[in-house]
């Protein structure tokens, strides 16, 4: 037996998200025993495409203390050990793959440490892909970017029919920001990805965890701008 808080917690949760969203995102279903593995699910999304997942992934570029990793042997000379380079230098970096409730990707937000914008960083290199026209064109660094060229940047999004580049910022602490939270909700604005449905009163549904990010007063404001509005939960 369902427990009647858990019950009026779901209803009190999709009467919630209709009256943010302006349509039901979420219904209650009923299940079969024998359709059931392990914890049963008793909501099905009715719209997974308009709601969109994400969470930060912390990383390092130092390889100090990584050790020794997948048994890999090395030939070398008796009584030596094989040494191989490595950074040791510090460069904090955080990743957020968003991601639609269907399972494809709608943008990927690269969080650089960092003062000031490195183009080069940015970009990335490709060593093995070939140089395309001459140093002196004008336009040599454009001819040269993009995937399997020699400066290949972040992975590009398609989705609902848009192509969403990589955003990738800078910032001292390499992590998430309250000012980096909005712009990425200005840059998929910019893109229109929810064009189709706002027009039909459709608000996009994004689930976030709690990082003090969310609660920068010009994001709070931004979302519930009528023009720019998304309903976050925490």
């Amino acid at each position: 037996m369902t427990p009647l808080r858990m019950l009026w917690l779901r209803v009190d949760l999709q009467k919630n998200c209709h009256n943010l969203c302006g349509w039901i995102w979420m219904e209650m279903k009923s299940h079969q025993k024998e359709e059931s593995y392990g914890q049963k699910c008793t909501i099905k999304i009715t719209h997974p495409e308009l709601c969109i997942v994400g969470d930060e992934v912390g990383g390092n570029t130092s390889q100090k203390g990584d050790g020794h990793v997948g048994g890999k042997r090395f030939v070398g000379p008796k009584h030596c050990v094989s040494q191989l380079k490595s950074s040791k230098k510090d460069k904090k970096f955080t990743v957020v793959g968003l991601t639609a409730l269907t399972g494809e990707p709608v943008m990927c937000v690269i969080i650089i440490e960092g003062t000031t914008r490195q183009v080069e960083v940015e970009l990335g290199i490709d060593y093995s892909a070939p140089w395309t026209g001459s140093a002196e064109d004008n336009d040599f660094i454009e001819q040269n970017t993009g995937h399997g060229k020699r400066f290949p940047g972040g992975p590009t999004c398609r989705f609902r029919g848009k192509e969403v580049p990589c955003f990738v910022r800078f910032n001292q602490s390499g992590g998430m920001s309250g000012e980096i939270l909005l712009d990425v909700f200005k840059t998929m604005d910019h893109y229109k990805i929810f064009d189709d449905a706002q027009a039909e009163g459709k608000t996009p549904f994004v689930l976030v965890d709690g990082h003090e990010s969310r609660f920068y007063l010009p994001f709070v404001e931004y979302i519930n701008e009528v023009e720019t509005k998304w309903c976050v939960s925490i």
